[in-house]
């Protein structure tokens, strides 16, 4: 994933370039409060608590499995004292760690939150998120609130993964914005 410099987004802004919501997730500013959270949450999805898979091809069944590792569980070895081992389990899909806003406020910037704005979770448990629940949209000064639309396309992500090699898997009918409403308007030099 390519890094998004502050000054590419303002010429984005300078050339008067609409640019989509998942842009400013590929910002160093973005990705130092995803780590934070991430940490926080000890890197593990806060409702299955499941973490990243690794993929793992198996040769002889020609299929990929995922792996990913559950909490740990004390193990001896050799007659050595036990020692903690994460419990790795075996998955038929992929999962990766999202950043959920539990809430917009129209014009804030994705790393403009408190970290209690944020959560960590999975891909499945986010998009299952935003098919069975409404967010939250307020104005700047968080008193009222705008009903927001998701794209009935990509179910408010903004994206797919499985389409990461076309278009960077922005969706094609919200243009990554996730809702039909713009969550960011102003420039950032305002």
């Amino acid at each position: 994933m390519e890094i998004i410099t502050f000054d590419q987004l303002n010429k984005m802004y300078e050339d008067n370039l609409f640019i989509p919501y998942t842009e400013y997730l590929r910002t160093n500013e973005w990705l130092l409060k995803r780590g934070k959270i991430l940490a926080r949450d000890n890197f593990t999805c806060q409702k299955c608590g499941k973490t990243e898979t690794i993929d793992h091809y198996d040769e002889n069944l020609r299929k990929t499995f995922y792996l990913w590792f559950g909490q740990e569980e004390w193990v001896r070895l050799n007659n050595m004292d036990e020692v903690a081992v994460p419990k790795v389990s075996i998955s038929d899909k992929r999962y990766h760690l999202e950043i959920h806003h539990k809430f917009y406020i129209e014009n804030r910037l994705p790393w403009n939150y408190d970290d209690d704005d944020l959560v960590t979770l999975c891909n499945w448990c986010h998009k299952e998120w935003h098919q069975n629940n409404d967010i939250e949209l307020y104005t700047d000064d968080k008193l009222n609130k705008i009903r927001l639309d998701p794209c009935k396309r990509c179910d408010g992500m903004g994206w797919f993964e499985v389409f990461k090699h076309i278009n960077n898997g922005v969706c094609f009918e919200c243009n990554g914005r996730k809702f039909k409403q713009t969550l960011i308007k102003r420039t950032l030099n305002h």
